[in-house]
């Protein structure tokens, strides 16, 4: 249980990094 929340923290962490870098790159461009 605790396991499956770590994990679901984790992707949602990873999409936000992934959407903050996406947008630093179009406002770079």
């Amino acid at each position: 249980m605790l396991r499956h929340m770590y994990k679901k923290a984790f992707e949602q962490s990873r999409v936000n990094v992934d959407t903050i870098i996406k947008n630093l790159g179009i406002k770079d461009e």
